[in-house]
């Protein structure tokens, strides 16, 4: 929750980088 307070655009890069976890092209983007 404080992660989101503090900048939920962090939040929604991490969601994103935990789902593509693994995945080549996910960390690129």
């Amino acid at each position: 929750v404080a992660k989101r307070a503090f900048d939920p655009e962090l939040v929604v890069y991490n969601a994103g980088t935990d789902i593509l976890d693994g995945d080549p092209l996910g960390r690129l983007k």
